[in-house]
């Protein structure tokens, strides 16, 4: 069964109308948890976010101040949302209602009636400031907005659509009617949890670019502070530990806000990969061997599907194999023969072509068909030692002949001409007096190894998914 968190507006309670229709039509198919809400926000907010933290909600309802309150947690909980007259002013609608008010719906606690102070007005003016700090575009089409033909109150229409895709106009008042639930609400609930279901894995992209993994929420053990537990799909396996809010927060650079950490669906559904790569590789292998590895240990929307060489007595295959990675031994012939070549591509599902120590030149029909989806990395700081006949010790005995100082590796597209494709990135290494090509070798490598996995990564995953 579907789980829906209903909010209540600030004169009603859990067992409001609205919570009793949801109930009522939904009974056979969502439980409708309804609790009694603080009517000061800060506490009501808390309460919610622990509701969220203990039950994973798959969609939270709310109507007037619950409208308001469930706007704010809407990224935070990770689930869609419908807001019913939502009251993005509720301090100018309380400051002419001071003083003593009762509840229309009894409270499991016993409390009838509530006090309007004007300290209560200042705590909704100052959260009103920061209600749209967590407002992420990801939530565009999740967040759905209901107002009423005679609603004189809820006054926000306008704010609602410049945020979210979606309004729903409803013949009632400010508050809905048990029919306007089951005739308005209810159908909504249905259609948007089957559209937008809860993930089981939701995950981010900092605004410098990394992706990380939401793994959970928590609290200081000594302050009882929020906090969340996320961790970076590649480049280690490091967990950080944040406060929730500055988590979910919009930052300002250079005079633009941003979520610090947008949302991201492009990781957030399971099954088959998107991007499959096939490494095309001469020799060793050891370079593929530590891709395959890296997109198996990240979790990430992107596998290795394929490793394809040209040599039968390749050592590479012997690892794909070991790695269960398909793999396909093509002659220089078979590779220049599009007959041969495509149809492998397509039975793998190939996206991208990654090249780790491939010495035969890639035919123009695969790179046509593989616009600038096809990288090599190359021993040296292109465009120098660069060219046929530069590959492996051969080109760090040039580089010691030439007397370097630095040498380093470049990653690049791949193009009609040997290394001459246009260059994504270079990293590079001193190179100490009296260095042997062998020493050179081996730092080099450890560059191949720590850095193509990572721009293998950002050019083609996180370049899909933007």
């Amino acid at each position: 069964m579907k789980k829906i968190l209903f909010l209540h507006g600030l004169n009603w309670s859990g067992s409001c109308p609205i919570a009793r229709a949801l109930q009522t039509e939904l009974a056979d198919i969502a439980e409708v948890v309804s609790p009694d809400l603080p009517v000061d926000p800060e506490e009501a907010i808390a309460t919610i976010l622990d509701i969220c933290d203990r039950w994973q909600p798959d969609l939270l309802v709310g109507s007037s101040y619950g409208a308001f309150l469930g706007q704010q947690i809407v990224k935070i909980a990770g689930c869609p949302a419908l807001l019913c007259s939502p009251m993005f002013r509720m301090a100018d609608f309380l400051e002419s209602r001071l003083g003593v008010h009762d509840f229309k719906s009894p409270r499991a606690d016993g409390v009838t009636c509530y006090c309007v102070t004007a300290e209560l007005v200042a705590k909704f003016r100052e959260m009103e400031k920061h209600q749209f700090d967590c407002y992420d575009k990801f939530y565009y089409d999740r967040v759905w907005g209901f107002y009423g033909s005679r609603d004189t109150i809820a006054d926000t229409r306008d704010k609602f659509s410049s945020l979210y895709s979606t309004v729903i106009k409803y013949d009632g008042e400010h508050t809905m009617s048990p029919d306007n639930v089951k005739t308005v609400l209810v159908p909504a609930v249905l259609k948007i949890t089957e559209t937008f279901p809860r993930r089981e894995a939701r995950y981010f992209r900092h605004f410098k670019g990394n992706y990380y993994r939401l793994v959970c929420h928590g609290r200081d053990s000594e302050t009882l502070d929020r906090l969340v537990t996320y961790r970076a799909l590649y480049g280690g396996y490091g967990f950080w530990v944040r406060p929730e809010r500055m988590f979910f927060e919009r930052i300002t650079r250079d005079g633009k806000e941003f979520p610090r950490f947008a949302e991201s669906q492009h990781l957030a559904s399971a099954g088959v990969p998107s991007q499959k790569f096939a490494i095309f590789a001469s020799g060793n292998g050891s370079n593929a061997e530590n891709i395959i590895r890296f997109f198996r240990d990240h979790e990430c929307d992107a596998e290795v599907a394929l490793v394809v060489s040209n040599r039968r007595s390749a050592k590479v295959l012997e690892r794909a194999a070991e790695l269960n990675v398909p793999s396909a031994v093509m002659t220089r012939d078979e590779l220049n023969d599009p007959d041969k070549v495509l149809p492998v591509m397509e039975r793998y599902g190939i996206t991208a072509i990654v090249l780790a120590g491939f010495l035969l030149p890639v035919p123009e029909f695969l790179i046509r068909r593989y616009p600038d989806r096809i990288i090599n990395i190359h021993p040296a700081l292109l465009p120098r030692f660069g060219g046929k006949g530069m590959y492996g010790m051969h080109v760090h005995e040039a580089v010691v002949a030439a007397g370097e100082k630095e040498t380093g590796i470049t990653i690049h597209y791949v193009n009609e001409r040997y290394d001459e494709g246009k260059i994504i990135c270079q990293a590079k290494i001193h190179i100490a007096p009296g260095c042997t090509p062998e020493e050179v070798a081996e730092m080099v490598h450890m560059l191949e190894y720590r850095h193509y996995p990572r721009v293998i990564m950002e050019t083609f995953v996180h370049a899909a998914a933007e």
